[in-house]
């Protein structure tokens, strides 16, 4: 058995509900398990349900009718799974065109990323019974076995959700803070009562793996507030761990998402212009992408860089010694420089944090000439950036959103909150 989220927006949508019904039976009907809405059992929070079945489902359907397009739950749902892909997650994900929504619009609404995956549609373009549509939808898990199981994937996204797991309070009185950090992020009150000592430890797993959820799209004040309401549960060694992973959670994951390669594809010439002015910004953009991947090497530049004539090779030979130092801990070899491409996303990042120049485009192009695999980031600063200079790289793109100035500094004091409370915690002792 598989789950499959159903993402949807079709509540007063009469065409849309009949389909999301028809899908949810059919799959059922094939042995799946459907991870929907109406599904949630009284009194379960919904948001955490959701939130369960998304990092958890080996499989996803959205629906697209003109609701969801408007949705911000369907493109909040629709990021977490692509972020997934991109990841490496074996996630099959099958968007479905429902009445007038066509890829064109499916575009226009800022999910244009679903038009790479294969669509399911009425062929035809003429009317549809919903059941013949759910039909041609439920046909594409006819083997399931071939769509591997999350837990199966070696997901990034999952395994930093199981670490955070590890670092939450255990023991009769662990529900206590847990409920609390839960009511902190939500913002509300959290159902569970405070006064439930007999639960299971299999449950209070649970809680710990919602709580994980959460922390990894919470509001960054609501965070800190969590994490103090955890910290007299967790030992210091524990506290510190789970405030070093939490520190890059204010990075907006829309902006985090342009530093990974599309789903199934590798690097090809990827420069990112981030407008970075703090140092630390950059190095926190790529943790948040990547989950903390073990697997991730990045190379951070920070020297002086030639200038004048010539420069742009001996920038580049300058990075490529650079990156020999970092991946192998010695002096690069005399002539060309010869460097293959390691396990997982490969960062260079070029931490000037001020708007690059004609020289570096230049030392840029011919790193990617060489190696190709090399994802390139350049912090700009909080300067524009001239257009001129942008059009000298091939391909470089500026991450969206961009920073604000006021926002990266109060990012990074929050980050100095957070490291904080281990110290407050001590003192208090």
């Amino acid at each position: 058995m598989r789950e499959v989220f159903i993402s949807h927006s079709a509540r007063g949508d009469t065409f849309a509900e009949d389909v999301l019904e028809a899908v949810t039976e059919g799959l059922k009907a094939k042995g799946h398990e459907p991870c929907v809405d109406s599904g949630i059992q009284p009194g379960v929070p919904w948001r955490d349900a959701l939130a369960h079945w998304l990092y958890r489902c080996g499989a996803a359907v959205v629906l697209l009718n003109e609701s969801a397009l408007e949705s911000d739950w369907v493109r909040r749902e629709v990021t977490i799974l692509m972020w997934r892909r991109q990841l490496g997650a074996d996630l099959f994900v099958l968007p479905v065109l429902l009445g007038e929504v066509c890829p064109a619009k499916v575009k226009e609404a800022g999910l244009g990323e679903l038009n790479l995956i294969q669509l399911a549609r009425n062929p035809g373009g003429g009317e549809l019974h919903a059941d013949d549509l759910a039909r041609q939808v439920v046909d594409q898990f006819a083997d399931m076995s071939a769509v591997a199981a999350a837990e199966a994937s070696g997901d990034p996204m999952k395994k930093w959700l199981e670490r955070i797991e590890t670092y939450m309070p255990r023991g009769p009185q662990s529900h206590k803070p847990i409920d609390e950090a839960m009511r902190k992020l939500a913002g509300a009150a959290y159902p569970y009562s405070s006064g439930e000592s007999q639960r299971s430890f299999g449950d209070r797993r649970e809680d710990h793996l919602l709580l994980a959820h959460q922390f990894l799209t919470a509001d960054p004040d609501r965070l800190y507030e969590a994490v103090c309401a955890l910290s007299p549960a967790l030992s210091i060694d524990m506290l510190g761990r789970l405030c070093t992973e939490l520190r890059a959670m204010w990075v907006a994951i829309e902006a985090a998402r342009g530093l990974l390669p599309q789903p199934g594809t590798t690097p090809q010439e990827m420069t990112i212009l981030l407008n970075a002015s703090k140092e630390n910004t950059v190095r926190e953009y790529i943790r948040r992408a990547t989950c903390g991947d073990f697997n991730v090497n990045s190379v951070f530049y920070d020297g002086v860089l030639p200038t004048g004539e010539g420069a742009g090779v001996e920038i580049k030979a300058d990075l490529e010694a650079s990156m020999w130092r970092d991946v192998f801990g010695d002096e690069p070899p005399e002539g060309p420089t010869e460097i293959a491409p390691l396990r997982g996303p490969n960062y260079l990042v070029i931490n000037k944090r001020c708007p690059p120049s004609r020289e570096i485009a230049e030392a840029v192009k011919l790193l990617h000439r060489d190696h190709s695999w090399l994802i390139l980031v350049l912090t700009t600063g909080s300067a524009p950036v001239q257009e001129t200079v942008t059009r000298a790289f091939n391909n470089a793109f500026m991450l969206n959103p961009l920073l604000t100035v006021e926002g990266e500094k109060e990012a990074h004091r929050r980050n100095f909150q957070l490291s904080r409370i281990r110290h407050k915690l001590v003192e208090n002792y």
